[in-house]
């Protein structure tokens, strides 16, 4: 159900002002008018649609043929290097993070500490 709408001053609210009454909102428009404003809106929901699906399918073609991000073959050689020199994922820790629930313990502290190491040999020819 609409609720009234008033003017008070160069405002409109939902709370009446003094010396003002609920305003007509009532759409003036033929229904002729109104079928065709419909006709209109849908029309362009239609070609907005249409516009998007080929924005994406340009897109999408786009990747696929960019040398960028071209996938690549990779020989079997080549996937057994890599797992060879990557770093196993139970070493990699993020800040603060525990190990509960894992089934290998860490000897690792639970967070980082940095710390500097300095050479003793400058330090004591330079006092």
């Amino acid at each position: 159900m609409a609720q009234n709408v008033y003017k008070c001053g160069a405002t409109y609210s939902q709370i009446p002002c003094e010396g003002t009454s609920a305003l007509n909102m009532a759409d003036r428009r033929s229904k002729e008018q109104q079928l065709q404003s419909r006709t209109a809106v849908k029309q362009d929901a239609q070609t907005a649609a249409a516009m998007e699906k080929a924005r994406l399918k340009d897109e999408a073609k786009a990747r696929v043929s960019s040398p960028v991000v071209q996938k690549t073959v990779r020989s079997k050689e080549t996937v057994a290097e890599k797992k060879q020199n990557s770093v196993p994922t139970t070493t990699i820790l993020s800040a603060g993070a525990s190990n509960k629930g894992s089934r290998a313990k860490s000897k690792e502290p639970e967070f980082f500490t940095a710390t500097a190491i300095t050479d003793k040999k400058k330090n004591k020819g330079e006092n």
